[in-house]
């Protein structure tokens, strides 16, 4: 009877591991896909703000104020990063010849960067760019009031 109480010891061991493991996995990835969500809805209700520009409005600014008053589950929303790039045409969207500063352009693309950090194992995902920074993007025709 001691000897089988031993078996079941290493039994519980042996698949207690990558029981384990695999759970701490499938909390990641639905960390991972709900920052990426987190991500995509922060977008898309900042630059519902943004379609109607006042002439020389700094318009980051105002995606960054909008931003500010969401809250973000699970996620720092003082780290998000944006940046835009406004275009005069579409030729000019076409061959990426844009500016920084917003001087009446019909068009702008944003960017809204977050950095990602793995929650349970420390620098498991520094190899992998993809993995560590979210980046979305979006393209806004402007509507001058």
């Amino acid at each position: 009877m001691a000897r089988q109480q031993g078996n079941i010891t290493i039994e519980f061991a042996v698949t207690f591991l990558p029981f384990f493991v695999m759970v701490l996995v499938v909390i990641e990835t639905c960390r991972f896909m709900m920052t990426g969500n987190m991500l995509d809805v922060a977008l898309a209700t900042a630059t519902r703000k943004t379609v109607h520009v006042n002439d020389h409005e700094n318009v980051v600014r105002s995606m960054e104020a909008v931003l500010a008053k969401q809250d973000f589950p699970m996620a720092d929303g003082s780290r998000l990063q944006i940046e835009a790039t406004y275009y005069d045409s579409l030729e000019a969207l076409k061959n990426n010849v844009g500016s920084s500063t917003y001087t009446r352009q019909p068009f702008a693309e944003y960017r809204v960067s977050y950095p990602y950090q793995v929650l349970f194992i420390d620098g498991w995902a520094e190899g992998f760019d993809r993995l560590t920074t979210f980046e979305r993007k979006i393209l806004v025709a402007h509507e001058r009031s």
